[in-house]
């Protein structure tokens, strides 16, 4: 009997070492160790067919870049509606796709690439043009600079040389801004002084190809090793405490640019095998339906799906030892000659006032500014009433479309349903900590804002673009005391304010700064107007 034993024991013994080795040798082919149900490839070829069905006429850029980097078998009447829809937006608005967020610019670019049309000349617009201002692409902070250094190396391009841009942008420019938006430590953020992984995979991915830099290679290496600290025990990640697949698309993409494996890579495998892949698939991948979700309680979302979708791929096309999602050398494109391209005047663009009441407004440059720059509305087409009252949802929206933001859904508010109109606004700002809301959860949308609110959420937004918003109680104080009111501030908007003053957001020639009245749109215009064009 125990002869009996003795061989069941050393029988498992030897089926326990083959599991151990086929486990092994599974995972040395780029296989999970934790079971998905889902290869990458179907997750692609599920989701391309979601993405394809949900678009209605013409695909937006996002979409474009992941179905032509995948690969995806497409009608041909599919790229050509982007590129005629293109041409129209570009023919209507004088060759502008967006006045302040150039980051649209960059996205363009880059989906034209993909699909290997040249970005030089379409309907007779050089869109490398808006690339060449550096003042315009820094001013949506690292943001700006991250997705302009990967266009213009998603196809290898010359930057366009325009005597009418007093600072033209250079490789060497962009490169510089990014690593000198690194946080102590390791890692980049949108103004905060912790790091985010969104934004720290994103400068990863577009200083990828300057590793052969030292600098840029030691940066590198520190976003990767906090990449790997703050990664989640199931092998995911979040965002200021959000686990999100955007998020684990991010990063997922950076690696692959890296030419990191993270189902290979020990570094970037946690608890049982997980890793950053199986995440995506298992927590956000939804099947039925061929999307991503959001976070893992919500169902599918457009956001997430693009990102999610893009993420796949670009670690599809890694396995395969293909070039990189934004290494686009393997694209023929058809360049044209430039010497034939007019497109390099500069675009003037024409302030005019269209509200019959402000002309008598102390803000009136600015309103007229910001309206022209579609970052303002008028309450009419021809009514802007200056002195009306402005709400915390509006003042959310405005600083927004002022910063270029995507929208974003707000989740965290209970009193602002995914319907309303301000929604993906205050979703945007949120995101980035410029709005908190309150401590029962709500945002209060239609409230009036004060003077003192505006002012906390401008040194925020400031910050993001790149101003040293630092300063101890008593230079605030100091700053202040001239105002007969100073002590009306709350303590919590007591250096905001302080900082609005200093940077002239807030006129000080007045006695009073009057932190707790509510503001006017006219106020507001002025301070938004005066922050946007005071450099940091």
């Amino acid at each position: 009997m125990n002869k009996i034993f003795k061989i069941i024991e050393v029988r498992m013994t030897i089926l326990l070492s083959l599991l151990i080795l086929v486990s092994s040798m599974s995972y040395a082919y780029g296989q999970t160790l934790v079971d998905t149900s889902f290869s990458v490839e179907d997750v692609i070829s599920n989701t391309s067919q979601y993405m394809i069905k949900n678009t209605k006429i013409s695909p937006d850029t996002w979409t474009l870049i992941g179905l032509a980097r995948g690969d995806v078998d497409v009608k041909n009447e599919y790229y050509d509606n982007y590129y005629e829809n293109l041409k129209k937006i570009l023919k209507e608005n004088d060759g502008i796709l967006n006045e302040r967020k150039y980051t649209e610019y960059s996205s363009t670019v880059i989906a034209l690439t993909s699909i290997g049309i040249d970005p030089r000349n379409i309907g007779g617009y050089n869109l490398l043009v808006k690339l060449a201002n550096f003042d315009n692409i820094v001013e949506q902070g690292i943001n700006g600079a991250i997705w302009a250094l990967i266009a213009l190396d998603s196809g290898n391009y010359d930057i366009p040389q325009v005597n009418s841009i007093e600072n033209i942008t250079t490789r060497e420019k962009l490169v510089d801004f990014i690593l000198s938006r690194e946080i102590n430590g390791g890692g980049w953020s949108m103004g905060e002084s912790t790091p985010d992984s969104d934004v720290t995979a994103m400068a990863l991915q577009s200083l990828s190809k300057y590793k052969y830099i030292e600098e840029v290679s030691l940066s590198i290496e520190r976003g990767i090793e906090l990449l790997s600290n703050i990664q989640l025990n199931n092998g995911g990640y979040d965002s200021w405490g959000t686990k999100n697949s955007e998020s684990n698309s991010q990063v997922l993409l950076a690696l692959c640019e890296l030419g990191i494996d993270p189902m290979n890579d020990t570094r970037f495998i946690k608890d049982n095998g997980s890793n950053v892949v199986s995440n995506l698939i298992n927590n956000f991948y939804v099947p039925n339906k061929g999307g991503f979700k959001h976070i893992a309680e919500n169902d599918v979302d457009d956001l997430a799906t693009k990102q999610g979708f893009s993420a796949m791929v670009a670690y599809n096309r890694f396995i395969k030892g293909n070039t990189s999602f934004y290494d686009m050398s393997d694209i023929d494109i058809n360049y044209i000659d430039e010497s034939r391209d007019n497109s390099t005047k500069p675009v003037q663009v024409e302030y005019k006032n269209k509200f019959t009441d402000i002309e008598n407004d102390v803000e009136k440059e600015a309103i007229i500014q910001l309206s022209t720059q579609k970052i303002i509305n008028g309450m009419t087409d021809t009514k802007f009433k200056p002195n009306d009252k402005i709400t915390r949802a509006q003042f959310a929206t405005i600083i927004s479309q002022a910063l270029g933001l995507e929208e974003i859904k707000a989740n965290s508010f209970t009193d602002i349903k995914e319907e309303d109109w301000f929604s993906g606004y205050v979703g945007a700002v949120e995101e980035l900590k410029i709005v908190t809301g309150y401590v029962d959860g709500t945002f209060k949308p239609e409230r009036y804002i004060t003077r003192q609110e505006a002012a906390v959420m401008l040194e925020r937004t400031s910050k993001i673009l790149g101003f040293d918003t630092t300063m101890n109680s008593q230079e605030a104080i100091n700053i202040l005391c001239q105002f007969i009111d100073y002590v009306q501030c709350e303590d919590w908007s007591m250096n905001s304010m302080a900082f609005c003053v200093k940077n002239s957001y807030i006129p000080d020639e007045a006695m009073e700064i009057y932190p707790r009245r509510d503001a006017t749109r006219s106020e507001i215009a002025g301070m938004v107007y005066r922050m946007l064009n005071t450099k940091p």
